[in-house]
């Protein structure tokens, strides 16, 4: 009886870990697009709605273009891993780097006169996702956590 309970217990914590993908790419800007295939592609296995699809590739774009911008050197660049992760309605994306961090600690509000070109990227992905988060990595980079709670199409 044992045995059989804790074979199924097994099976269940492979399935469950099996949910969880990564793809790791050089951080440059041209890399940007595979991130963006990559993970739409495995939001779209997980059953993830097209409108969830979108705001969270949209959001990882942004970020992944930020770092590959503005935080590698192009002659050295250091890596961008996306991790992707669906429980329930709750999809996470991880996104992480070695560069060095430019995000503030806190965001500011978006100002009431119009901004120049640029400088929307954080406001735009905290409208397009449910919960987002930075941490700071040692001895550097940065971890980018998105979640976005998916409605089934009805």
């Amino acid at each position: 009886m044992l045995p059989s309970l804790l074979q199924r217990l097994l099976k269940v914590g492979m399935a469950m870990a099996q949910d969880t993908a990564s793809f790791t790419v050089p951080g440059l800007v041209e890399n940007v697009a595979q991130l963006r295939r990559w993970l739409e592609g495995q939001l779209s296995d997980r059953g993830v709605s097209k409108q969830a699809i979108a705001d969270l590739t949209i959001a990882v774009t942004e970020i992944c273009s930020n770092v590959a911008r503005h935080g590698y050197d192009p002659a050295a660049p250091g890596n961008i891993t996306l991790g992707v992760t669906k429980e329930g309605s709750a999809v996470t994306v991880t996104i992480e780097d070695t560069a060095e961090s430019s995000m503030p600690k806190q965001l500011p509000s978006l100002p009431d006169e119009p901004m120049a070109e640029g400088g929307y990227g954080q406001f735009l992905v905290q409208a397009l996702v449910d919960e987002v988060s930075h941490r700071r990595l040692k001895p550097r980079g940065n971890r980018f956590r998105l979640v976005k709670y998916d409605q089934p199409a009805t």
